[in-house]
């Protein structure tokens, strides 16, 4: 990208997270999401499974779009799959919003990672949450309220979040260098 004079991004390849909405709410609800995203998944377990955990990834207090949407709500089924038994645990010993990953740390989001990240379920062939979605924080370099390893961050990424969207409480929209860089670098990643 840089050598054709753009400006990366996000690490890897494009996804159904990777259009200019969905960039924006994961830098918006960078503070919030992993708590929101989690009532969306107790969706799962009283209103009806994936559609319900869908439809509540695309509610304005998250706000991501269609496919994108749909991405994050396969991870929490898959997460809920493999996960549950560690979720109960950190409910039960009062941990539950304890995200930390690392070595030798045992909360949901290590299990996530392990189980959905990138393949959903291992060993059945489908695509996992990071090839599904593209975008995601770590890999446009936002940090978030589930504490990384600095070796988990893009720090490639050339954008300054904050210079882009000009505040959190803004609807920035692009500029057309922008919109093309975007289209030019998912493009890139499915050119033979």
């Amino acid at each position: 990208a840089r050598a054709a004079n753009y400006s990366i991004v996000h690490c890897g390849a494009c996804g159904a997270c990777s259009n200019w909405e969905n960039l924006q709410v994961e830098y918006v609800t960078r503070h919030y999401l992993a708590n929101a995203a989690r009532k969306c998944a107790t969706k799962s377990f009283t209103s009806g499974g994936f559609d319900a955990v869908n439809d509540c990834m695309e509610e304005p207090t998250i706000g991501f779009t269609g496919t994108c949407a749909g991405c994050w709500a396969r991870d929490v089924m898959c997460t809920k799959k493999h996960c549950t038994f560690i979720f109960l645990q950190t409910v039960l010993i009062n941990k539950m919003t304890n995200y930390s990953v690392g070595e030798n740390v045992n909360t949901g989001a290590n299990c996530e990672e392990a189980f959905c990240e990138m393949e959903n379920s291992p060993g059945s062939g489908e695509i996992g949450f990071v090839e599904c979605s593209g975008a995601t924080r770590r890999r446009m370099n936002i940090t978030s309220t589930i504490p990384r390893p600095i070796e988990q961050q893009c720090t490639v990424v050339d954008l300054d979040w904050d210079d882009v969207f000009q505040g959190e409480s803004d609807i920035a929209r692009p500029t057309a260098r922008v919109s093309l860089l975007l289209l030019l670098l998912c493009l890139v990643w499915f050119l033979p």
